[in-house]
């Protein structure tokens, strides 16, 4: 049995991946049937892009 271990994900590669989660969250939301639903996919959206932003902010300083 193989046990490589996968390439570890980069700072950047984490933020494009989150964001592209965050906005299928936020369209989606749009097909969401009622409003709670609605709500909590688009609050799940922006908490998303909230962490992100605060994990560049940080890759940003690590890099100066």
């Amino acid at each position: 049995m193989d046990e490589t271990q996968p390439a570890p994900i980069t700072d950047q590669d984490a933020h494009e991946r989150l964001i592209s989660i965050a906005d299928e969250l936020g369209l989606e939301a749009d097909r969401c049937e009622t409003v709670a639903a609605r709500t909590a996919m688009r609050a799940a959206a922006e908490t998303i892009y909230t962490i992100t932003a605060g994990l560049l902010l940080t890759a940003m300083r690590k890099g100066k």
